[in-house]
């Protein structure tokens, strides 16, 4: 079967995106950290925010906790934290997160450099 090309895709999850049945909860049971599922039966999305943000929160922590590291470090790093949270521990930096976070009213535009 030949690729799609991403222009196909797109079109074609933006249509999926409109079926709606997308939730946000926790996803437990796993010994990962699962960041989204799919139920062929009910055909619903489950996405689990808390696992995504928290490994997020962790790698930009250690890099600003230890900014002589490269990129590569600091992604080994991280899967190595992530591995070692529960999903109870990955819960509690979520809610410490949200307590945190604080809205910016603008985006944040990258310069070449930043990438």
């Amino acid at each position: 079967m030949p690729r799609r090309s991403v222009k196909s895709l797109l079109v074609e999850i933006t249509d999926e995106l409109k079926n709606g049945r997308i939730f946000e909860a926790p996803i437990i049971g796993s010994k990962y950290h699962v960041e989204g599922l799919c139920n062929w039966e009910t055909k619903e999305i489950t996405v689990n925010p808390s696992a995504s943000v928290v490994d997020t929160l962790v790698h930009e922590l250690l890099h600003r906790r230890f900014p002589t590291w490269s990129e590569e470090r600091v992604r080994i790093e991280t899967g190595r934290v992530m591995f070692t949270l529960s999903h109870a521990d990955v819960q509690d930096w979520y809610r410490q997160y949200k307590r945190l976070a604080k809205r910016k009213s603008k985006p944040v535009r990258l310069r070449n450099s930043d990438i």
